[in-house]
Formats: C-alpha cells, structure tokens, sequence
C-alpha cells in the first residue's frame, strides 16, 4: 500500500478516473447482449490501452 503514498494527485485523479469508466463499462456490460458484448471487449481493450499511455506519459492530456 505504500505505492498508493507515492502517488502524485494528477496520477490518483487519472486513476480514479479510469476505475470510474470501468466500473461504468461493467455495468454497461451486464446488461448487453453477447455481440455487443463482443464489440464493446475490444473497445474496452482500446480504452485500456490509451489509459496505460496516459499512465506512461502524465503531460499528455486526459481531457475528452
């Protein structure tokens, strides 16, 4: 627990951001149907991907 310290509060917001969106996509998720379920995998794998370059790369900006 001690990383959850070290971060800055940028960082913590992106975090509690993207756990937010997640928890959003879940629930979104249990009430799909099996192709849109199909389709919003690889939209989640595509969302997940741009959070992690936004971890790599905190200048960049997170506004949408």
């Amino acid at each position: 627990m001690d990383e959850d310290n070290s971060l800055t509060p940028s960082i913590r917001r992106k975090i509690d951001s993207m756990v937010r969106d997640l928890d959003s996509i879940v629930r979104l998720l249990q009430q799909a149907s099996l192709e849109e379920v199909q389709l919003d995998i690889i939209e989640i794998e595509n969302r997940i991907n741009l959070m992690e370059e936004q971890l790599l790369s905190p200048s960049v900006s997170t506004n949408e």
